[in-house]
Protein backbone atom coordinates (compact mmCIF):
# COMPACT_ATOMS: atom_id res chain seq x y z
CA UNK A 1 0.00 0.00 0.00
CA UNK A 2 1.51 3.53 -0.86
CA UNK A 3 2.44 5.80 1.73
CA UNK A 4 0.14 8.48 1.17
CA UNK A 5 1.87 10.93 3.90
CA UNK A 6 4.98 13.85 3.38
CA UNK A 7 7.72 12.29 1.27
CA UNK A 8 10.57 10.90 3.26
CA UNK A 9 13.02 11.49 -0.10
CA UNK A 10 15.43 14.78 1.11
CA UNK A 11 14.89 17.58 -0.54
CA UNK A 12 17.52 18.55 -3.79
CA UNK A 13 18.93 21.37 -4.37
CA UNK A 14 17.99 22.45 -8.39
CA UNK A 15 20.61 21.31 -10.52
CA UNK A 16 22.30 22.92 -13.76
CA UNK A 17 23.27 19.92 -15.78
CA UNK A 18 24.34 16.31 -15.09
CA UNK A 19 27.50 16.96 -17.16
CA UNK A 20 31.09 16.00 -16.17
CA UNK A 21 32.28 19.38 -16.89
CA UNK A 22 32.35 22.59 -18.28
CA UNK A 23 30.42 22.96 -22.07
CA UNK A 24 31.15 25.15 -25.17
CA UNK A 25 34.16 27.15 -23.88
CA UNK A 26 37.47 27.62 -25.05
CA UNK A 27 40.10 24.59 -24.10
CA UNK A 28 42.59 26.66 -21.81
CA UNK A 29 39.19 27.03 -19.47
CA UNK A 30 39.79 23.75 -18.33
CA UNK A 31 42.90 24.75 -16.50
CA UNK A 32 40.59 25.89 -13.87
CA UNK A 33 38.13 22.85 -13.87
CA UNK A 34 39.22 20.85 -11.11
CA UNK A 35 37.17 17.92 -10.37
CA UNK A 36 37.54 18.17 -6.69
CA UNK A 37 36.84 21.66 -6.86
CA UNK A 38 34.18 22.79 -4.05
CA UNK A 39 32.42 25.53 -5.62
CA UNK A 40 31.61 26.49 -9.75
CA UNK A 41 31.76 30.10 -10.84
CA UNK A 42 29.29 29.67 -13.68
CA UNK A 43 29.98 33.28 -16.43
CA UNK A 44 27.16 33.23 -18.49
CA UNK A 45 27.93 29.79 -21.11
CA UNK A 46 31.68 29.01 -19.21
CA UNK A 47 31.95 27.48 -15.74
CA UNK A 48 34.87 27.37 -13.85
CA UNK A 49 35.46 24.70 -10.81
CA UNK A 50 37.99 25.43 -7.99
CA UNK A 51 38.63 25.62 -4.04
CA UNK A 52 36.58 27.51 -2.01
CA UNK A 53 39.60 27.36 0.17
CA UNK A 54 41.96 28.89 -2.25
CA UNK A 55 39.71 31.33 -3.05
CA UNK A 56 38.52 32.74 0.18
CA UNK A 57 42.23 32.69 1.38
CA UNK A 58 43.04 35.37 -0.89
CA UNK A 59 39.65 37.41 -1.17
CA UNK A 60 37.37 38.92 1.93
CA UNK A 61 34.67 38.94 -0.56
CA UNK A 62 34.58 35.57 -1.09
CA UNK A 63 34.50 34.43 2.65
CA UNK A 64 32.41 36.71 3.43
CA UNK A 65 29.79 35.33 0.26
CA UNK A 66 30.62 31.54 1.72
CA UNK A 67 30.08 32.20 5.26
CA UNK A 68 26.77 32.88 4.53
CA UNK A 69 26.01 29.96 2.97
CA UNK A 70 26.50 29.27 -0.96
CA UNK A 71 24.13 29.11 -3.85
CA UNK A 72 21.10 26.72 -4.15
CA UNK A 73 21.93 25.66 -7.34
CA UNK A 74 24.12 22.75 -7.96
CA UNK A 75 26.02 21.28 -10.65
CA UNK A 76 27.51 17.78 -10.05
CA UNK A 77 26.41 18.38 -6.48
CA UNK A 78 28.62 21.12 -6.08
CA UNK A 79 27.10 24.76 -5.62
CA UNK A 80 27.02 27.19 -8.44
CA UNK A 81 27.74 30.86 -8.44
CA UNK A 82 26.79 33.72 -10.76
CA UNK A 83 28.96 35.79 -11.37
CA UNK A 84 28.53 39.22 -13.90
CA UNK A 85 31.97 39.70 -14.69
CA UNK A 86 32.98 38.71 -18.48
CA UNK A 87 34.32 35.11 -18.59
CA UNK A 88 37.55 35.95 -19.81
CA UNK A 89 38.40 38.80 -17.32
CA UNK A 90 37.54 36.56 -14.50
CA UNK A 91 39.12 33.22 -16.10
CA UNK A 92 42.67 35.54 -15.99
CA UNK A 93 41.71 37.08 -12.54
CA UNK A 94 41.31 33.16 -11.44
CA UNK A 95 44.53 31.87 -13.06
CA UNK A 96 46.67 34.45 -11.18
CA UNK A 97 44.88 33.63 -7.64
CA UNK A 98 46.12 30.36 -8.72
CA UNK A 99 49.07 30.02 -10.67
CA UNK A 100 50.58 33.70 -9.84
CA UNK A 101 53.40 33.56 -11.76
CA UNK A 102 51.50 32.15 -15.02
CA UNK A 103 49.96 35.69 -15.09
CA UNK A 104 52.61 38.18 -15.73
CA UNK A 105 51.68 42.20 -14.52
CA UNK A 106 52.67 44.00 -17.45
CA UNK A 107 51.88 45.51 -20.61
CA UNK A 108 52.77 42.34 -22.67
CA UNK A 109 49.08 41.21 -21.51
CA UNK A 110 47.44 43.97 -22.72
CA UNK A 111 47.23 47.18 -20.77
CA UNK A 112 43.42 47.19 -20.85
CA UNK A 113 43.62 43.38 -19.10
CA UNK A 114 45.73 44.75 -16.84
CA UNK A 115 43.07 47.53 -16.10
CA UNK A 116 40.14 44.84 -16.07
CA UNK A 117 42.51 42.87 -13.58
CA UNK A 118 42.56 45.91 -11.43
CA UNK A 119 39.42 46.19 -11.28
CA UNK A 120 38.17 42.55 -10.58
CA UNK A 121 41.47 42.77 -7.60
CA UNK A 122 39.79 45.96 -6.16
CA UNK A 123 35.92 44.61 -6.14
CA UNK A 124 37.11 40.96 -4.63
CA UNK A 125 40.06 42.59 -2.62
CA UNK A 126 41.94 40.58 -3.69
CA UNK A 127 44.61 42.32 -2.14
CA UNK A 128 48.35 40.84 -3.87
CA UNK A 129 46.89 40.83 -6.99
CA UNK A 130 45.70 44.73 -6.75
CA UNK A 131 48.84 45.98 -5.01
CA UNK A 132 50.98 44.26 -8.03
CA UNK A 133 49.43 46.11 -10.68
CA UNK A 134 49.31 49.55 -8.65
CA UNK A 135 53.03 48.59 -7.99
CA UNK A 136 53.48 48.31 -11.84
CA UNK A 137 51.77 51.10 -12.96
CA UNK A 138 53.81 53.29 -10.33
CA UNK A 139 57.02 52.22 -11.98
CA UNK A 140 55.89 52.80 -15.60
CA UNK A 141 53.94 56.36 -15.15
CA UNK A 142 56.79 57.31 -12.14
CA UNK A 143 56.59 60.47 -10.16
CA UNK A 144 60.50 60.81 -9.77
CA UNK A 145 62.37 63.06 -12.53
CA UNK A 146 65.32 60.37 -12.19
CA UNK A 147 62.66 57.08 -13.36
CA UNK A 148 60.15 59.03 -15.99
CA UNK A 149 64.30 59.56 -17.84
CA UNK A 150 64.52 55.78 -17.29
CA UNK A 151 61.32 54.44 -18.67
CA UNK A 152 60.92 57.32 -21.10
CA UNK A 153 61.34 55.05 -24.27
CA UNK A 154 58.44 52.96 -23.10
CA UNK A 155 56.59 55.65 -21.87
CA UNK A 156 56.85 56.97 -25.22
CA UNK A 157 55.39 54.11 -26.39
CA UNK A 158 52.10 53.99 -25.05
CA UNK A 159 49.27 55.06 -27.04
CA UNK A 160 46.54 57.13 -27.04
CA UNK A 161 43.74 54.45 -25.14
CA UNK A 162 46.33 53.11 -22.86
CA UNK A 163 47.49 56.60 -21.44
CA UNK A 164 43.68 57.42 -20.88
CA UNK A 165 43.01 54.26 -19.57
CA UNK A 166 46.17 54.76 -16.99
CA UNK A 167 44.70 58.25 -15.98
CA UNK A 168 41.32 56.85 -15.29
CA UNK A 169 42.62 53.95 -13.57
CA UNK A 170 44.59 56.39 -11.33
CA UNK A 171 41.09 58.40 -10.39
CA UNK A 172 39.26 55.88 -9.71
CA UNK A 173 41.84 53.32 -7.76
CA UNK A 174 43.40 56.20 -5.35
CA UNK A 175 46.76 56.14 -7.94
CA UNK A 176 46.58 59.96 -8.92
CA UNK A 177 50.51 59.94 -8.75
CA UNK A 178 50.73 58.09 -12.19
CA UNK A 179 48.15 61.26 -13.60
CA UNK A 180 50.41 63.53 -14.28
CA UNK A 181 53.03 61.68 -16.18
CA UNK A 182 50.14 59.86 -18.06
CA UNK A 183 49.00 63.66 -18.97
CA UNK A 184 52.46 64.60 -20.11
CA UNK A 185 53.17 61.82 -22.13
CA UNK A 186 49.72 62.22 -23.78
CA UNK A 187 50.56 66.05 -24.75
CA UNK A 188 54.35 65.48 -25.55
CA UNK A 189 53.61 62.35 -27.74
CA UNK A 190 50.39 62.18 -28.76
CA UNK A 191 48.30 66.28 -28.51
CA UNK A 192 47.42 66.19 -32.09
CA UNK A 193 45.78 62.65 -32.02
CA UNK A 194 43.67 63.08 -28.76
CA UNK A 195 40.73 65.06 -30.32
CA UNK A 196 40.61 62.53 -33.42
CA UNK A 197 41.04 59.69 -31.67
CA UNK A 198 38.05 60.88 -29.28
CA UNK A 199 35.33 61.54 -31.95
CA UNK A 200 32.42 58.86 -31.54
CA UNK A 201 34.26 57.85 -28.52
CA UNK A 202 31.88 57.12 -25.24
CA UNK A 203 34.81 56.80 -22.76
CA UNK A 204 33.84 58.03 -19.47
CA UNK A 205 36.04 60.78 -18.10
CA UNK A 206 37.05 61.75 -21.86
CA UNK A 207 36.19 65.69 -21.92
CA UNK A 208 37.86 66.07 -18.54
CA UNK A 209 41.03 64.85 -20.04
CA UNK A 210 40.99 66.66 -23.37
CA UNK A 211 40.08 69.86 -21.06
CA UNK A 212 43.59 69.10 -19.22
CA UNK A 213 45.89 68.35 -21.99
CA UNK A 214 44.75 71.87 -23.37
CA UNK A 215 44.97 73.48 -19.86
CA UNK A 216 48.68 71.41 -19.82
CA UNK A 217 49.95 72.41 -23.13
CA UNK A 218 49.67 75.43 -22.79
CA UNK A 219 51.19 75.94 -19.20
CA UNK A 220 53.99 73.33 -20.21
CA UNK A 221 55.15 75.88 -22.87
CA UNK A 222 55.42 78.26 -20.21
CA UNK A 223 56.95 76.17 -17.85
CA UNK A 224 60.01 75.02 -20.86
CA UNK A 225 60.73 79.11 -21.20
CA UNK A 226 60.94 79.19 -17.60
CA UNK A 227 63.31 76.13 -17.43
CA UNK A 228 65.38 77.15 -20.69
CA UNK A 229 65.91 80.49 -18.98
CA UNK A 230 66.83 79.31 -15.65
CA UNK A 231 69.12 76.86 -17.36
CA UNK A 232 70.79 79.11 -19.86
CA UNK A 233 71.25 82.18 -17.95
CA UNK A 234 73.68 80.97 -15.35
CA UNK A 235 76.11 80.42 -18.79
CA UNK A 236 75.11 83.48 -20.34
CA UNK A 237 74.45 86.25 -17.75
CA UNK A 238 76.56 84.73 -14.72
CA UNK A 239 80.41 85.58 -14.97
CA UNK A 240 82.07 83.07 -13.31
CA UNK A 241 86.27 82.97 -13.22
CA UNK A 242 85.88 79.15 -12.58
CA UNK A 243 83.72 78.87 -15.85
CA UNK A 244 86.38 79.09 -18.09
CA UNK A 245 84.34 77.71 -21.52
CA UNK A 246 81.99 80.32 -20.64
CA UNK A 247 82.46 82.53 -23.98
CA UNK A 248 82.48 78.71 -26.22
CA UNK A 249 79.08 77.84 -24.23
CA UNK A 250 77.86 81.03 -25.02
CA UNK A 251 78.36 80.54 -28.84
CA UNK A 252 77.02 77.06 -28.59
CA UNK A 253 73.66 78.12 -27.10
CA UNK A 254 73.00 80.74 -29.69
CA UNK A 255 73.46 78.54 -32.29
CA UNK A 256 71.12 75.65 -30.42
CA UNK A 257 68.41 78.50 -29.91
CA UNK A 258 68.76 79.22 -33.36
CA UNK A 259 68.33 76.10 -34.70
CA UNK A 260 65.41 75.53 -32.24
CA UNK A 261 63.56 78.38 -33.67
CA UNK A 262 62.92 77.58 -36.36
CA UNK A 263 62.93 74.35 -38.66
CA UNK A 264 64.15 73.67 -41.93
CA UNK A 265 60.65 75.14 -43.71
CA UNK A 266 61.33 78.27 -41.77
CA UNK A 267 58.07 77.54 -39.51
CA UNK A 268 58.79 78.35 -35.96
CA UNK A 269 58.71 75.97 -33.30
CA UNK A 270 60.15 76.77 -30.43
CA UNK A 271 57.27 78.27 -28.95
CA UNK A 272 55.44 75.16 -29.98
CA UNK A 273 57.98 72.79 -27.96
CA UNK A 274 57.39 71.26 -24.76
CA UNK A 275 60.03 68.37 -24.70
CA UNK A 276 61.17 69.37 -21.10
CA UNK A 277 62.35 66.16 -19.69
CA UNK A 278 63.19 64.15 -22.99
CA UNK A 279 66.64 62.79 -23.23
CA UNK A 280 67.09 64.36 -26.54
CA UNK A 281 66.07 67.36 -25.21
CA UNK A 282 66.92 70.90 -25.91
CA UNK A 283 70.38 71.40 -24.50
CA UNK A 284 71.54 67.48 -25.20
CA UNK A 285 73.73 68.16 -27.35
CA UNK A 286 75.59 70.32 -25.20
CA UNK A 287 75.47 67.88 -22.35
CA UNK A 288 76.98 65.01 -24.33
CA UNK A 289 79.28 67.00 -26.61
CA UNK A 290 80.58 66.80 -29.83
CA UNK A 291 84.04 66.38 -31.79
CA UNK A 292 83.35 70.36 -32.97
CA UNK A 293 82.02 71.45 -29.69
CA UNK A 294 85.33 73.78 -27.91
CA UNK A 295 83.48 73.35 -24.59
CA UNK A 296 85.64 71.40 -22.20
CA UNK A 297 84.42 68.37 -20.20
CA UNK A 298 84.72 69.91 -16.86
CA UNK A 299 82.81 73.20 -18.13
CA UNK A 300 80.19 71.20 -20.14
CA UNK A 301 79.53 68.83 -16.59
CA UNK A 302 79.00 72.08 -15.03
CA UNK A 303 76.53 72.99 -17.46
CA UNK A 304 75.15 69.70 -16.78
CA UNK A 305 74.43 70.25 -13.41
CA UNK A 306 73.05 73.94 -14.18
CA UNK A 307 70.79 72.14 -16.44
CA UNK A 308 69.52 69.31 -14.42
CA UNK A 309 69.14 71.91 -11.50
CA UNK A 310 66.20 73.75 -13.93
CA UNK A 311 64.71 70.10 -14.72
CA UNK A 312 64.23 68.91 -11.62
CA UNK A 313 62.38 72.03 -10.58
CA UNK A 314 60.65 72.06 -13.77
CA UNK A 315 59.78 68.78 -12.58
CA UNK A 316 58.21 69.19 -9.33
CA UNK A 317 55.82 71.89 -10.72
CA UNK A 318 55.19 69.76 -13.91
CA UNK A 319 51.37 69.04 -12.43
CA UNK A 320 50.14 72.91 -11.86
CA UNK A 321 50.39 72.87 -15.11
CA UNK A 322 47.09 70.47 -15.55
CA UNK A 323 45.92 71.71 -12.07
CA UNK A 324 47.24 69.05 -10.08
CA UNK A 325 50.19 68.48 -7.52
CA UNK A 326 52.29 65.41 -6.55
CA UNK A 327 50.06 63.12 -4.01
CA UNK A 328 52.11 61.79 -1.36
CA UNK A 329 54.22 58.95 -1.95
CA UNK A 330 52.55 56.73 -0.06
CA UNK A 331 49.22 56.87 -1.92
CA UNK A 332 46.92 53.75 -0.77
CA UNK A 333 45.75 51.93 -3.94
CA UNK A 334 42.06 52.14 -2.69
CA UNK A 335 39.02 52.50 -5.00
CA UNK A 336 37.73 56.45 -4.75
CA UNK A 337 33.59 56.44 -4.79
Amino acid sequence: MSDSGPSTVPHKRPRLDDSNGPCEVPEYYKDLWFEDGSVIFKCGAASFRVHRSVVCVHSQVFRDMFSVGTSDTMQDDVPVVEITDPAEKFFLFLKKMYFSHAVQIDVSIGFSILIDLLELATKYMVDFIRQEIIDYLHSILPCTLSDYEHQHDFISGLNVPELIMAIRAGWKYGIESIVPTALYALCVHHYGDITLWSEGSDVPDLVRIIALCALGYQNLQGLKRVTDKRAWSQAVYKTDSKFHCQEDLRSELIIIMTHSIEDESGVYKYWEDIHIFEPEGFYSGIAKGSPQMRVCDKCRERWKRWEKTAREDAWSKMPECFGLTWPDAGSSGEEIS
